[in-house]
């Protein structure tokens, strides 16, 4: 299931993805063995349309894979404000 434009969609894909002389035109298997990373991306172009129009930002595709809104958040900037601003941030996200 992937999230897009506020609806949940069930995505069934088969586990063939495009390929030029035996390599994969998008992203590859990471460490030659595992393939999820290229059956996520193959998934999210069913949902997007095509490949070129998986989004490259990390929101958009973090709410496509977890359902929901997401928030980049800059870790280091909370760092140095302490503990309670991030405290502050997790809460306010957790009640809206």
């Amino acid at each position: 299931m992937l999230f897009k434009d506020g609806v949940i969609e069930n995505v069934i894909i088969d586990d063939y993805v495009p390929a030029f002389k035996g390599m994969p035109l998008f992203l590859g298997p990471v460490y030659e063995k595992e393939v999820f990373p290229m059956l996520i991306e193959k998934a999210l172009a069913k949902v997007f349309g095509s490949y070129e129009n998986v989004p490259e930002d990390t929101e958009t595709i973090m709410e496509a894979l977890f359902c929901g809104p997401a928030r980049k958040i800059n870790m280091l900037g909370l760092k140095e404000k302490g503990n309670n601003e991030l405290y502050k941030v997790i809460t306010d996200a957790l009640n809206s």
